[in-house]
């Protein structure tokens, strides 16, 4: 398991985790890195995660832009 992904609140047009998941379920998860504008940097991570309270936990990677490592 690599870290846990954390982020408050949710980007326009999407709704939060905690709004759609409980704690303990299961999450098939895509994520992208932006800058601080919101748009995308290049680097991004596919995966199998748990969702915990405010947090969502790494537990396998699919695939990445770091040669699917965390």
């Amino acid at each position: 398991m690599g870290p846990d992904l954390s982020r408050s609140g949710s980007r326009d047009g999407f709704q939060a985790l905690s709004a759609v998941y409980l704690v303990g379920d299961p999450v098939f998860y895509s994520a992208v890195d932006v800058d601080g504008s919101g748009n995308p940097i290049g680097d991004w991570e596919t995966g199998l995660g748990t969702f915990t309270a405010g947090f969502l936990s790494r537990d396998s990677v699919l695939g990445s832009s770091n040669n699917n490592g965390w």
